[in-house]
């Protein structure tokens, strides 16, 4: 079956039922994550010992924080 799916020793597989079938497939590998992810914008947050952050330092962390008020 990893021959017919292309899997390698290494590949991590979930099974789920759906529909009253079980479909089998391949869990994202460290490096399918990485290329995922490698757009996506990201941000140092510091936050001081009261667990708060300068809103001028991350101010994308800010907006995203207040963007449904």
């Amino acid at each position: 079956m990893r021959n017919q799916l292309h899997l390698d020793e290494n590949s991590e597989l979930v099974a789920t039922i759906v529909d009253d079938k079980i479909v089998i497939r391949a869990l994202p590998t460290a490096d399918e994550w990485t290329d995922l992810f490698k757009n996506t914008p990201t941000e140092v947050v510091n936050l001081d010992k009261r667990g708060h952050y300068d809103p001028e330092k991350s101010p994308a962390f800010h907006d995203w924080m207040h963007e449904n008020d």
